[in-house]
């Protein structure tokens, strides 16, 4: 098993990608928002990578995170 090292969008890459800043509440999952902002929760990796948080306990209530637009320009980059 081998796995897939994931690199970080650099302020070249980033250009075409809109950042929405939001606040961590009580009851948000990266499933929730990934069906509120890209009508699929299949895509709850792409918040978690973009926010370099593997999974929803790496979050305080409160604290301030940013979900990535449009999706077709996050997975160009991507891949």
């Amino acid at each position: 098993f081998a796995a897939t090292e994931l690199s970080y969008p650099s302020p070249e890459d980033i250009q075409d990608i809109i950042e929405i800043t939001a606040i961590w509440g009580i009851g948000s999952s990266y499933y929730k928002l990934a069906h509120e902002f890209y009508n699929d929760p299949q895509y709850w990796w792409v918040i978690a990578w973009y926010n370099k948080k593997a999974s929803e306990a790496e979050f305080k209530v409160g604290e301030q995170f940013y979900v990535p637009l449009p999706l077709e320009a996050v997975l160009e980059y991507i891949q």
